[in-house]
């Protein structure tokens, strides 16, 4: 059967034969992946190219069950068993021989056979699959090819191909010809039908039902994950699902067997629904499939580089995803595909997905590349580099782990490597290898527990590692997946099995300790007002459940978690004592000493405690009396404070003072400004009063009583004269003046505004007296101060003591007002003078000197 991609092989042909590289475009069904390697292995045959004797030729796919869909169908194409012309490589499982030309690997093999032969030694063309998913390991596998072509082996031919790909960028970045053969083999008719996110499973199954009865073939729905196919499995069920259609499950946790089962098409006279994860969106093809139900979510991983941790997000698809699912139909022929979301969303959502380089953790990537002797990333070529800061953390935790050190990768990291694992994993197996079969048998099922952890999910709820031990060991129901992950492990590392009895050595740490010192940032400690409440070292809260058997425990090691950011679920974790967490965290363990104050006016409460704390978690707490040095440092913060300081000076003493100076200043300007803005930023200033108040702390027993008085202040402010200063002040500001008959006029100074209200202190300062109407007489014009810049203020009393008028103009008063107050008083007053002209009355001192004062 021809296919589309046939008629372009030519061109990718000559483009190889002139550059050595060459991208090609091609769309789902076209045959790129299965049809393309078969019709490319004329370009290895006959002699050596370039004396390197390369006659192999690579293929890679991001996904075991591609890897091994897309060998078989090679294979059966040509009428051969896997193993023979064609064969796979992945982990666990290969099927290659002696006249095996083309192999069909996953990405990790083909990283895992590049450090060990940099130059890839007897391999003619590698073909990289699926680039357009940005995977991490296709990102680095591309960069390690380019360099071995610009160093190595430039004879080496390279394939990219993708049915969606920003061609452009990789283009560039290859200096490669593009060649495409155009659009889909078949039209796929595209249906909109939105669906709100809490009706998702159930719209799913109705949207799937609906096009079973109105279009022909096999139904493929993709959903985010496993749960929510689970989901909508129960949907349909519930909706009453004919009896001649089949139901597959398909996604990476699945068995394998479940997932030949999906992708082997439906059996004669019946119909399948096969429901799957982006797994299915590209490289396979499910046979008979003429119809796709895109929920248009996906999940994927996103690094935390503040938590340490890494989330599972659920999110919008990009727009060539949601191309390549709906390809998905029109493979065999014409389809249908519904969207179960808006084409205004569609438009919305990013043209191409982000890649994992930027938001997944860089510690495998650090050490594959440190393992090859690559100690820094910005030696090869990228289409997108990592950032400084995650490859910054990757190497962080690479030297945390022992696994490498000054950039140099150590034996433990070279063994860590050899795994092919998770590196924090790998170093956890290692360490416990060490401690005796027993702990290394508990390791390893933390490990498969911490490889996948939606298999711990599925299981419900058991926050409690030890009884999943047990259960593993008792091979009880529900565990198999876990109990075959852990096994695997376990042959990787080396340790035989069955565990020896009484095999753990003397003294070794516990399984709680080990992962403690391999995750420290999920140490958890409990919150003391709530037995089910945790804070990570890494800030996270975290919840464990109530009547579960971890709740009330002090410190956890914890193994599962989901992530969230604001508050997480602990699915698994193991009890930690303080002896643990000290012993192998003291160098992390911190002693915080905090000082807070809390104000009642102009009362402060000064209290000390000591938090011992391990990263964002508390350890404990004590309280203690503050210091001098602490209280003093105390006050002198709440000196800073705009509003403190306001209403420390409003009182009148205090404001009488700062306004003096405000007058005193506008005459002479060499004296200190006393603005507030000015005081809290003269640091010998609040210091001095830091100083002062911390000696009349009064002491109790956990905390220390500042009253901030005004005379103490005034006095601080006082002292920072210098004598003449303050004889100039006086001068200019005199607390009193001599009236003509012989009384003193005393003066209050002040500001316009009420105390009690907001303001800088930056107005014009006033001074003010009350004085009787006789007490004036003789004088021509007011009193004033200031060098006489500054009138007095003056409230006129009557002989009784009481407001008769306020001026600043005596002489104006004098010329008019006062004719009004004579004319209404000099009757009700008739034993006191009132004169016509009291500018010019000639006023008697009296003789009694206490009548002066």
């Amino acid at each position: 059967m021809s296919l589309p991609v046939d008629a372009i092989v030519p061109d990718v042909i000559n483009a190889l034969r002139d550059t050595g590289v060459v991208i090609v475009v091609a769309p789902p069904g076209a045959g790129k992946t299965t049809r393309l390697p078969l019709l490319l292995r004329q370009l290895l045959a006959g002699p050596a190219r370039g004396g390197s004797g390369g006659v192999k030729m690579i293929v890679t796919e991001p996904r075991r069950l591609a890897t091994r869909s897309a060998a078989e169908r090679m294979a059966e194409s040509l009428g051969e068993p896997v193993g023979r012309t064609v064969g796979f490589r992945m982990r666990d499982e290969t099927k290659v021989g002696a006249r095996t030309e083309v192999e069909v690997v996953t990405e990790g093999v083909l990283l895992r056979m590049l450090t060990a032969d940099q130059a890839l030694e007897g391999v003619g063309m590698v073909i990289l699959d699926e680039v357009h998913e940005r995977h991490l390991d296709t990102d680095l596998a591309l960069a390690l090819l380019l360099d071995i072509r610009a160093v190595l082996r430039p004879e080496l031919m390279l394939v990219v191909m993708s049915a969606t790909l920003d061609d452009d960028r990789l283009s560039r970045l290859l200096n490669a010809p593009v060649v495409s053969c155009g659009d889909s083999p078949h039209k796929v008719d595209v249906h909109w039908e939105p669906a709100l996110l809490a009706d998702l499973p159930a719209k799913a199954a109705t949207a799937t039902l609906t096009a079973l009865r109105s279009f022909d073939g096999d139904a493929l729905v993709f959903a985010p994950g496993a749960a929510e196919i689970r989901a909508i499995s129960r949907a349909l069920d519930r909706s009453g699902l004919p009896p001649d259609v089949d139901v597959r499950i398909l996604h990476g946790s699945a068995p394998v067997a479940e997932q030949r089962a999906a992708i082997a098409g439906s059996r004669p006279g019946r119909r399948s629904v096969v429901l799957s994860t982006s797994i299915a969106q590209t490289s396979l093809t499910v046979p008979g499939v003429r119809i796709v139900v895109d929920c248009g979510l996906q999940r994927s991983t996103q690094f935390d580089r503040d938590t340490g941790l890494t989330r599972m997000v659920t999110e919008r698809c990009s727009q060539s995803t949601a191309i390549q699912r709906s390809g998905r139909a029109g493979r065999l022929g014409p389809g249908n595909s519904i969207r179960l979301w808006s084409s205004t969303e569609f438009q919305r959502s990013p043209p191409y997905d982000e890649p994992e380089i930027l938001r997944v953790d860089l510690t495998a990537l650090a050490l594959r590349l440190t393992a090859m002797g690559i100690a820094n990333p910005s030696s090869l070529e990228w289409l997108d580099p990592p950032t400084t800061l995650s490859w910054q953390v990757a190497v962080a935790t690479l030297e945390r782990l022992a696994l490498a050190k000054s950039g140099v990768i150590t034996d433990l990291g070279r063994r860590a490597d050899r795994l092919a694992m998770d590196p924090p994993l790998a170093a956890l197996l290692l360490m416990a290898r060490s401690c005796g079969a027993d702990r290394f048998f508990e390791a390893s099922i933390a490990c498969a527990v911490l490889d996948d952890p939606d298999v711990m999910r599925r299981t419900n709820r058991d926050e409690g590692l030890r009884d999943t031990i047990r259960a593993v060991m008792a091979e009880r129901p529900g565990h198999a997946s876990i109990s075959n992950r852990a096994e695997r492990f376990r042959r990787l590392v080396g340790v035989p099995e069955p565990m020896a009895s009484g095999s753990l050595s003397s003294g070794a740490p516990t399984l709680a300790a080990l992962v403690s010192r391999v995750f420290p940032e999920r140490i958890a400690v409990r919150d003391d007002a709530n037995a089910s409440r945790y804070t990570l070292v890494s800030g996270v809260l975290a919840t464990v459940d109530s009547a579960g058997p971890l709740a009330g425990e002090r410190f956890l090691a914890v193994v599962d978690i989901d992530g969230d950011r604001r508050e997480g679920s602990i699915w698994s974790a193991l009890p930690l004592t303080i002896s643990e967490v000290e012993a192998d965290h003291a160098g992390a363990i911190q002693q915080i000493r905090t000082v807070t104050t809390v104000r009642a006016d102009t009362l402060l409460i000064i209290t000390a405690t000591t938090a011992t704390m391990l990263g964002r978690a508390t350890l404990g707490i004590t309280v203690a009396l503050p210091t001098h040095e602490e209280i003093s440092a105390e006050i002198v913060n709440v000196l800073t404070n705009h509003e403190f300081v306001r209403s420390v000076f409003a009182t009148p003493e205090a404001e009488g003072l700062m306004a003096r100076m405000n007058i005193a200043r506008s005459v002479n300007s060499t004296l200190p400004d006393w603005s507030v803005a000015a005081l809290v930023t003269n640091v010998s200033f609040v210091t001095a009063i830091g100083e002062t108040f911390a000696y009349s702390a009064k002491l109790q027993a956990s905390k220390a009583e500042v009253a901030i008085t005004a005379p103490i202040v005034c006095a601080c402010l006082l002292n920072t004269l210098a004598y003449r200063e303050r004889d100039v002040l006086d001068e200019l500001t005199p607390s009193k003046l001599l009236l003509p008959n012989g009384r003193w006029l005393a003066l209050r100074y002040g500001f316009e505004d009420s105390p009690s209200e907001k303001r800088e202190f930056v107005e014009i300062a006033r001074v003010s007296a009350e004085a009787r109407v006789q007490d004036l007489f003789g004088l021509q014009v007011g009193p004033t101060v200031g060098n006489g810049d500054v009138p007095v203020v003056l409230t006129l009393l009557t002989p009784a003591g009481r407001p008769t008028a306020v001026t600043a103009d005596l002489a104006g008063f004098w010329q008019g007002g006062y004719r009004q107050v004579r004319a209404e008083l000099r009757g009700r007053y008739p034993k006191h003078p009132w004169p016509e002209d009291p500018a010019a009355a000639i006023v008697k001192r009296p003789t009694n000197r206490r009548n002066s004062a």
